[in-house]
This record gives C-alpha cells, sequence and structure tokens, in this order.
C-alpha cells in the first residue's frame, strides 16, 4: 500500500536512502536521454543542419546537457548513500530549475518566431 502522507512530512524530503530498482533505472534513462539529446543537438548544429531556430536549439541544447550531468551527479550521490547530497528534496529542486529553464527557453523562442515571421 502506498503511504499517500509521507511526501507532506519534512523527513520524507530531506532523507535519503539508497537508490535501487526500477526507479534508478528510470532516472539513469531519463538522464541519459537528455545527454544524448544534447549531444544530437551539438552535432547537427556543427553539421549546419537546423537553419531555423538556431540559437533556439542552442539554447535547448545547453538545457540538455547541464540538466543531464546535475542529474548524473545527483544519481551517484544517492546510489552511494551520500546523506546530504542525495535527499530527494535536490531533486525537486532539479525539476523546479528545469521548468524554469524550459519556460524561458519557450519565451525565446516566442519572441524568435515573431521576428522571424515579421520579416517575411
Amino acid at each position: 500500500m502506498i503511504n499517500w502522507t509521507a511526501p507532506l512530512s519534512v523527513d520524507y524530503w530531506f532523507s535519503s536512502k539508497v537508490l535501487v530498482g526500477p526507479l534508478f533505472w528510470g532516472l539513469l534513462a531519463l538522464f541519459g536521454a537528455l545527454l544524448i539529446s544534447g549531444i544530437v543537438l551539438d552535432i547537427l548544429l556543427a553539421m549546419r543542419q537546423i537553419i531555423n531556430y538556431r540559437s533556439v536549439v542552442r539554447q535547448f541544447s545547453s538545457f540538455c546537457w547541464t540538466m543531464s550531468l546535475i542529474g548524473f551527479i545527483w544519481l551517484f550521490f544517492f546510489y552511494q548513500g551520500v546523506y546530504i547530497l542525495s535527499a530527494r528534496v535536490w531533486f525537486l529542486l532539479w525539476l523546479l530549475i528545469a521548468g524554469i529553464w524550459l519556460y524561458f527557453i519557450y519565451n525565446f523562442y516566442k519572441q524568435i518566431k515573431a521576428r522571424y515571421l515579421g520579416k517575411r
């Protein structure tokens, strides 16, 4: 049975357990997909395959690189069981930063799109 009241306590977010099982592999896959996306976008930018919205794609590539590396570091600490650095609150902070960063990338995309469509 799932205890739905556990996430409402402070101890849940500031405690740490060694991460094993499907959650570990799921997070590893998420951070790996972000890393591979950043690499692919950088290769496409270097080969000049992406012409339109180049600056937006560059920003999204930086997002993928940064968030995957921070995620891998957090996952390493979680796997090793380092108490302070592997607390669940860091994943919430990671999600918050990712959401804010994606919001700014989306706003930049809207500005570039309006400028691009205005030139036509």
